[in-house]
């Protein structure tokens, strides 16, 4: 068993078989904050925070963060008031029946499938991977409101992906 502490909860994981960070915290702990995005620890969509640093969960195993402190953003919250990132970004965002409704959001180019080139398409039996999400808010029309929310909550701008600076998240006083 591998013992972590995710979000103040300590949890008790069974080490075999060898899996990711990721796969741990949304396929057998139900945190769908992490989202599964490059698989590479390059896009930034499955960051958690391991003993207060920034940390790639797609690209971590289970075995590394063995007796750490996993911090997803489901964690932020303290006592059921939002973190002020979190209650930036629910500000920036204005979600309306699952949507982005923000007007100033509205306009940010999110590509389609008709906006794609053709592209050959090879379907590979892989159980090994999840299934990426499927039904979730798509993280990159939010990208805008989450360097937004950053910026209102910490009064730092980002304006590359991945949305961290130096690899760690300001935390605001």
């Amino acid at each position: 068993m591998t013992r972590i502490v995710v979000n103040g909860d300590t949890r008790d994981i069974a080490a075999d078989p060898p899996r990711s960070l990721l796969h741990v915290l949304r396929e057998e702990l139900g945190l769908t904050g992490p989202k599964y995005g490059c698989g590479e620890g390059a896009c930034g969509a499955c960051t958690v925070l391991v003993d207060g640093a920034v940390t790639r969960a797609c690209v971590t195993g289970l075995d590394e963060v063995a007796g750490r402190t996993v911090t997803t953003v489901e964690g932020l919250a303290v006592g059921g008031v939002l973190h002020l990132v979190q209650q930036a970004f629910v500000a920036e965002a204005a979600f309306a029946d699952g949507r982005v409704a923000n007007a100033a959001q509205s306009e940010y180019p999110v590509p389609r499938f008709h906006d794609l080139p053709p592209i050959e398409v090879v379907l590979l039996n892989r159980p090994d991977l999840p299934s990426a999400g499927a039904g979730e808010t798509p993280i990159v029309a939010l990208a805008p409101a989450i360097a937004n929310a950053i910026f209102a909550a910490s009064g730092v701008r980002l304006r590359s992906l991945p949305l961290v600076p130096d690899g760690r998240v300001p935390n605001p006083a």
